[in-house]
């Protein structure tokens, strides 16, 4: 309780969740680690993207569940899923890269 407060590193703390998964990003000042959360509910097969960034992004979600689609049956994941399940892959808006006095 006294001194100075610890310090946790955010990656550590994240990285072992499960639905989140890490990833690197190129910004003009250098990059940043990314951390992509997916989460699985029930619905009627919509995805939703949240990204602060860009619809590279989000074509890149697209193209991962696409991917995924495509190897249902080998991966064991029965397709009716897809069907019943609203999919929403969220980037925190921590990734934007920060420039300037605000980024103290």
């Amino acid at each position: 309780m006294l001194g100075p407060r610890k310090f946790e590193n955010e990656t550590a703390l994240r990285a072992g969740m499960p639905g989140v998964a890490t990833g690197l990003a190129w910004t003009p000042v250098g990059g940043d680690v990314l951390f992509i959360e997916a989460t699985r509910t029930i619905g009627s097969g919509k995805l939703i993207v949240t990204v602060s960034f860009g619809e590279v992004m989000k074509e890149s979600v697209q193209a991962a569940l696409t991917l995924v689609k495509s190897r249902a049956p080998m991966l064991g994941i029965d397709s009716a899923v897809f069907e019943k399940s609203d999919l929403h892959v969220h980037v925190p808006a921590g990734a934007t890269p920060k420039d300037g006095p605000s980024a103290e």
